[in-house]
């Protein structure tokens, strides 16, 4: 299980004309405490086709995500959100 925030400010939800990650990406900060293996720079995205790298693909619902994310933090756009990944046997 890894333990990271969202960093939701608007200005990070960067724009992309590449379709491999979608229109839309959040950038993930992992927690200091967070072992990573080594490995960092994910993102929450959407996309062209399902799975990734070590991301978080919504592939087809990124453009939903984006749109409600940004509704709920409309009041404090440089919020940080607790983000669990626990990934299924």
């Amino acid at each position: 299980m890894a333990s990271a925030v969202a960093d939701v400010d608007q200005s990070l939800v960067q724009h992309r004309a590449d379709g491999s990650m979608g229109v839309h990406r959040i950038t993930i900060h992992v927690f200091p405490s967070t072992t990573t293996f080594n490995r960092g720079g994910f993102f929450i995205h959407g996309g062209t086709h399902p799975g990734s790298a070590g991301c978080i693909n919504l592939h087809g619902q990124m453009e939903n995500f984006v749109r409600e994310l940004q509704d709920e933090v409309k009041a404090d756009p440089d919020c940080y959100i607790p983000l669990k990944v626990q990934y299924l046997k």
